[in-house]
């Protein structure tokens, strides 16, 4: 590796008591990052925002907290930034978490990752309430555009957000913009996952969610989804696995239910926890880069149902490697029902195309080469 260190200024990782690790893609993404520059033999330091001045160890990098507040004409982010760019190697790489940061700079060795275009929502309401949601969407495609100019360096998770760049501008001259999908982490045992195909046809089938509980995510729809599921099939066990605001909801539907189970994992054992199960849905209604859990849930040898929204569709081809369906609560209810009625050897092959997927082309190692290959040509660019 030619950088001797890699510096990075991201989204709070941990609470500002630095004790309660927080559950994301990005923050899996981050930590995983730091990870393989660690392993590559670079210094990793990591600078968030907190309220407090700390320092925590995580082994292969070490986390920062700073106290920095921001004002009218400089972003707290900014200030966050220019602490980390102040204490970077001049050979080691800076990188920016995320493009929502709205960070400025126009050093060589800043690089932001793209996780998905954020500001993918639906517009609801009718007449003028419509028309004025409608211009500030316009607007926040616009700040987007805006946003690429700030930093040379561009890594995007998916080509979704890629090619929809190209369709409303075009990269200044000296922007360098790489596509580097998400990863999985690890991949099924061929005779455990041969096992667990077969254990399928005698057993209550295994539906997971695995995602945090917020509303653009599909937790409210797949909870929909799940009552009219329990109500058809007596034999499926549903899980609700992550957090967040909706959890309540999640509770007052199924809390007395045997064939549902409301919990949490570590992100760390993703992999691991989706070995369990035999469905993977992934019901995002809106602003999804190239999903973590859908590709962990592919190696695990899971069957992914989900929409085709975001960076989704660079991975699922669907009645392939799994099964995709409109971002709307009736389409996605047939497109796990659809998956539940398959015959045994469709959803093997699909189940087999989709790990095979994650394997060949959405590994670990391959992911990190192509990071170590792009900060190595930003550090060469230094001269």
């Amino acid at each position: 590796m030619l950088a001797d260190s890699l510096t990075i200024a991201t989204i709070p990782l941990y609470d500002n008591s630095a004790k309660a690790y927080k559950l994301g893609g990005v923050e899996s993404y981050m930590r995983a990052l730091a990870k393989a520059a660690h392993e590559r033999g670079a210094k990793v330091d990591a600078y968030q925002i907190s309220d407090s001045e700390w320092t925590r160890d995580e082994g292969f990098f070490t986390l920062h907290g700073v106290p920095v507040k921001g004002g009218f004409f400089k972003p707290a982010n900014q200030k966050l930034f220019e602490y980390a760019r102040e204490r970077a190697s001049e050979r080691g790489a800076i990188v920016i978490s995320g493009d929502h940061m709205n960070v400025k700079t126009r050093d060589p060795r800043a690089i932001v990752v793209e996780h998905g275009i954020a500001f993918d929502y639906p517009i609801s309401g009718s007449g003028p309430a419509f028309w004025l949601k409608s211009f500030i969407k316009l607007l926040r495609c616009v700040r987007n555009v805006a946003r690429f100019q700030y930093v040379n360096n561009t890594v995007c998770v998916d080509y979704n957000h890629f090619n929809w760049l190209r369709t409303i501008s075009s990269p200044r001259d000296g922007a360098r913009m790489k596509v580097i999908p998400n990863f999985c982490s690890g991949f099924i045992p061929d005779a455990e996952f041969e096992e667990k195909l077969a254990s399928r046809r005698t057993r209550k089938r295994r539906i997971v969610f695995a995602r945090r509980f917020v509303w653009y995510r599909g937790t409210e729809l797949f909870a929909n989804v799940a009552e009219r599921l329990l109500r058809e099939f007596g034999d499926i066990e549903i899980t609700f696995a992550g957090e967040g605001p909706q959890e309540g909801i999640l509770r007052e539907k199924f809390g007395s239910s045997e064939n549902v189970k409301i919990t949490s994992f570590h992100p760390d054992e993703t992999f691991e926890f989706h070995k369990g199960f035999d469905l993977a849905v992934v019901p995002t209604i809106f602003s999804e880069g190239t999903s973590l859990s859908l590709i962990e849930a592919m190696g695990a040898g899971c069957l992914p149902v989900c929409t085709h929204v975001g960076g989704m569709t660079n991975i699922v081809v669907d009645g392939f490697n799994g099964m995709m369906s409109y971002p709307d609560e009736d389409s996605f209810y047939e497109c796990v029902r659809g998956a539940l009625l398959a015959a045994p050897e469709r959803f093997d092959a699909m189940a087999r195309n989709a790990r095979e997927t994650a394997q060949m082309g959405l590994d670990y190692r391959s992911w990190s080469e192509k990071w170590i290959s792009f900060i190595d040509r930003t550090v060469a660019a230094l001269g």
